[in-house]
């Protein structure tokens, strides 16, 4: 099975004409270039002509996101051409077209967070069909079509759990550990200094210890928190690293620190159990959550 990000248009504006219940279709443009040029070709104009090949139908999933809405694709035909079209900005394009059958269609609320946030992310954004490899906005898909969570990705270590969350999620997990610990934490996004994600201030006369990471009394530590990273040394202005760190150390903690902290303050292990409900539950036992 592969899973795509799918851009309708330019700027995804034709998401909402195009998708209609009655004949749902996708396009795609690239220029004047014709169904079987693509096919012959290579990169993105390849995968969608591609994928709607008979032999290729059933392998392939697509996600389509625009104004608060969630659309999860599959190809239902073969890529045919319709007539060439003027662009506002003069250009001409042949209209490549993909009839799809609509999977499921949801408001953007009623999905997991990871997926609901795909369009956030820069390399499928900037695309227009772009294959994701995310496994936690995969398992997400999966989830949400009921077909469950891929062999393949079950047992592989905590990453797999918090690769669940969306990135706001994973901040604020990081937010309410330091709080439940006794930190004051202004708030549960950064933004106002660059990766800076998360600042935790220690008010007391005591020092503050989540394992490895230490707040001194009267002090405040800054924190970077990441998805999949091979970051091993923290930037400028940044004390420690949070996420699915590759390679941990004194002050990159990967996902099994932050699972472990996580489990020893109930109220934080409630939160994410909550935040991913949507995962089968004997999933979520299995972490101890």
């Amino acid at each position: 099975m592969k899973w795509y990000y799918l851009k309708l248009g330019f700027g995804n504006v034709e998401a909402e004409t195009r998708l209609k219940p009655s004949k749902p279709t996708a396009v795609i443009y690239f220029g004047m270039t014709t169904v079987n040029q693509c096919l012959a070709g290579k990169g993105q104009s390849q995968d969608f002509c591609r994928a709607g090949l008979p032999e290729n139908r059933e392998q392939v999933t697509m996600v389509v996101s625009h104004h608060g809405k969630i659309w999860i694709l599959k190809p239902a035909g073969e890529v045919y051409h319709e007539p060439p079209k003027r662009h506002s900005n003069k250009d001409r394009y042949i209209p490549k077209v993909m009839p799809v059958k609509i999977l499921t269609e949801r408001d953007s609320l009623d999905v997991p967070a990871i997926l609901a946030g795909i369009h956030a992310n820069a390399y499928l954004g900037r695309g227009t069909f772009r294959e994701i490899t995310h496994w936690g906005n995969i398992k997400a898909i999966e989830c949400v079509l009921g077909r469950g969570i891929p062999k393949d990705h079950v047992d592989e270590g905590p990453s797999q759990l918090l690769e669940c969350l969306g990135s706001t999620e994973l901040e604020t997990l990081v937010a309410k550990l330091l709080e439940s610990a006794g930190c004051f934490v202004e708030a549960y996004r950064g933004g106002t200094r660059l990766a800076v994600d998360v600042v935790a201030h220690n008010d007391q006369d005591r020092e503050i210890c989540l394992g490895t990471l230490v707040v001194k009394p009267k002090k405040r530590v800054t924190i970077q928190v990441k998805g999949w990273t091979d970051l091993v040394q923290t930037n400028e202005g940044v004390d420690y690293i949070v996420g699915l760190i590759e390679k941990p150390g004194k002050r990159a903690l990967d996902s099994a620190w932050l699972l472990e902290q996580v489990k020893q303050k109930p109220p934080v292990a409630a939160w994410l159990r909550r935040s991913l409900r949507w995962l089968p539950e004997d999933y979520l036992d299995k972490w101890g959550i």
